[in-house]
């Protein structure tokens, strides 16, 4: 049984297309359409998340030291101009 104490990465990945889809939904589950693989690369396909679009894909993956996957969670970084000073 993991300890805690194996080595872990954190990477941030500019699209979900840097994750295999089937290790990506194994850690996402299937109770959510919308953390999906196939969702997040179609919306990334479209341009809807874009730097374009203002939502830019920060996506985090968190892998051990062979490369696979442990975790992952879709984000995405924006800029909202009301909050700009």
């Amino acid at each position: 049984m993991p300890d805690g104490s194996e080595p872990r990465t954190v990477r941030v990945l500019r699209s979900v297309a840097e994750v295999p889809a089937a290790a990506w939904d194994a850690c996402a589950g299937g109770d959510d359409p919308f953390v999906g693989h196939a969702f997040l690369a179609a919306l990334e396909g479209s341009g809807s998340v874009a730097a374009d679009a203002g939502w830019m894909p920060q996506h985090l993956a968190v892998v051990d030291d062979a490369g696979d996957l442990l975790g992952c969670a879709p984000l995405y970084l924006t800029e909202f101009p009301s909050l700009r000073r």
